[in-house]
């Protein structure tokens, strides 16, 4: 239960004129000058953009699951990637480069090219510790995760991903999945993070649930376009026991 409670509140808490032009002195009064095109964040962390210009300036994130940008220009970094904020005054527009850089590494980011052959992920990642027909492990992932595991569909297509961690990292994971994806919910066995603002935009869910008293189960599951927002919730228990039956028998096979 302390592991859990830990969790639930680490979640809580978290251009240029070229040369042969001419540029008016209107022309100048007209244009936004900025003091920086590049911005570096963490996530949670805000900046102001330092913007002039003579005539009211506009804001617009490409992506605000990355970062948001207020109408003063304030930016507020949310998740780990890379966006555009673009400023646009009505004669000129101009834009700024925002990397939401990660605090937390806990272990890298899986392969989450669902779809892709065995034999294609086989060549990329090299010869796996553990193997058999549902899928296959790599062991020592990280020094949080003891291993990552890859399963695959009938057609031996990539279906699911999961990385387990220890439970001494508790607040770190939560830390670590906050700051890359949305979360979303919690019941009494999972923890919901997705890759979207909202569920009818994400793409992939990242469900986190105790595999035992030692270690976390981060299992990523690919959203179909065409499932329902209650298919797309319930289809990872279906997952949950591959992975374990997966698991158990790889510990068993392990010296």
């Amino acid at each position: 239960m302390r592991i859990v409670t830990l969790l639930l509140t680490s979640l809580i808490c978290l251009s240029c004129t070229p040369q042969d032009a001419v540029v008016t002195d209107d022309e100048q009064d007209s244009g936004i000058t900025l003091n920086q095109t590049v911005i570096n964040l963490s996530s949670g962390n805000t900046l102001q953009i330092d913007a002039r210009s003579e005539a009211p300036v506009t804001y617009q994130s490409q992506n605000p699951f990355i970062a948001r940008v207020s109408v003063t220009g304030l930016v507020t970094a949310q998740h780990v990637g890379s966006t555009r904020v673009r400023l646009d005054n009505g004669s000129d527009t101009r834009e700024i480069t925002v990397n939401v850089n990660p605090v937390y590494n806990l272990y890298p980011d899986p392969i989450l090219e669902f779809g892709i052959t065995r034999t294609t992920l086989l060549q990329r990642l090299g010869t796996p510790d553990n193997e058999t027909d549902e899928g296959f492990a790599y062991f020592n992932y990280s020094s949080a995760a003891p291993y990552v595991v890859y399963l695959f569909d009938e057609n031996d297509r990539l279906e699911v991903a999961a990385v387990i961690v220890r439970t001494e990292y508790t607040t770190p994971l939560a830390s670590h999945l906050a700051e890359r994806y949305q979360y979303y919910a919690s019941d009494d066995e999972y923890y919901y993070f997705i890759n979207a603002l909202t569920l009818d935009d994400a793409t992939i869910g990242i469900f986190l649930t105790l595999d035992n008293a030692d270690y976390w189960q981060v299992m990523y599951l690919p959203f179909a376009e065409t499932k329902t927002v209650t298919e797309k919730r319930h289809n990872h228990k279906t997952m949950t026991g591959k992975i374990n039956a997966f698991t158990t028998q790889m510990r068993a096979m392990q010296p």
